[in-house]
């Protein structure tokens, strides 16, 4: 269709273009980015078929692979539709929790969050805790514990933090108990020294 519409004089027939929309409708959700499907109803509009733009929206938000992060902007690039923008952004929170988790870390390591959020659940959750250090990236997590772990141990912040840092050395020490490697990584984030006796790498 697009072939005919740009490239030629010929006419686009009726029971052609019914069958292209039939399909977009089934598998819009397959569309990576929504700007390839936004190119076929540009199409079907120019030809005269009437699309439920919203509600294309809406399936494609429901239904799409979503991307990395970073490429958020570019995978939604053109929606127009609300409920379709809000589908799709529940979508990319529920789907990087672990990443959220890591920055939340990240920027108490650093000093640039107040530590007053850790005060409170689910931080001082041990178990909640537990399962998001379990999902994480070790390579990426080790190097920011250590980090959290200074600032939990920093003698203005000892007190405010000890819920806290009391959760994450639970957490910690279950995880240790898991397999051969973790006791190593454990001390590695407490005092920085790989144990000699421990297995494996971080």
């Amino acid at each position: 269709m697009e072939s005919k519409l740009l490239n030629t004089f010929a006419a686009i027939e009726e029971a052609q273009a019914l069958e292209a929309l039939q399909a977009l409708n089934d598998y819009v959700g397959d569309c990576r980015q929504w700007a390839f499907a936004a190119r076929v109803i540009w199409i079907f509009e120019r030809i005269g078929i009437v699309v439920d733009h919203a509600k294309l929206e809406r399936t494609w938000a429901k239904n799409c692979p979503l991307p990395e992060k970073r490429f958020a902007g570019i995978h939604s690039h053109g929606l127009t539709d609300p409920e379709a923008i809000a589908e799709l952004e529940v979508r990319l929170a529920v789907d990087r929790p672990s990443v959220r988790f890591e920055e939340h870390l990240l920027h108490l390591g650093s000093g640039n969050l107040e530590s007053r959020v850790f005060e409170s659940p689910p931080w001082t959750n041990s178990e909640w805790l537990r399962e998001k250090l379990r999902a994480s990236d070790s390579h990426r997590i080790v190097p920011i514990l250590q980090e959290v772990w200074k600032r939990c141990e920093h003698p203005a912040l000892r007190e405010e933090l000890g819920q806290f840092r009391e959760a994450l050395d639970n957490a910690l020490s279950a995880l240790a108990s898991e397999n051969d490697i973790s006791p190593g990584r454990v001390q590695f984030i407490k005092t920085g020294e790989w144990p000699p006796n421990a297995k494996g790498s971080i």
